[in-house]
């Protein structure tokens, strides 16, 4: 699924990484907010994941730095 920032930066949150695949229907996100944590910025568009897991990683590797 082809996400977008607020500042307009695009991204790619991958099958295996919607916690909401899948669901069904997903032209029901289309204007939602929520939180991504980026795996890959090497990659066009990015790679983001929007599982609470990786969101986690992000942070307790945010506080060690």
């Amino acid at each position: 699924m082809e996400v977008e920032s607020r500042d307009g930066a695009r991204g790619l949150i991958d099958n295996t990484k919607d916690p909401e695949w899948p669901s069904g229907d997903r032209s029901d996100i289309v204007g939602r907010e929520f939180h991504v944590v980026v795996l890959d910025d090497q990659r066009d568009p990015v790679r983001l994941s929007a599982f609470d897991l990786d969101l986690e990683i992000a942070r307790r590797l945010r506080e060690t730095t």
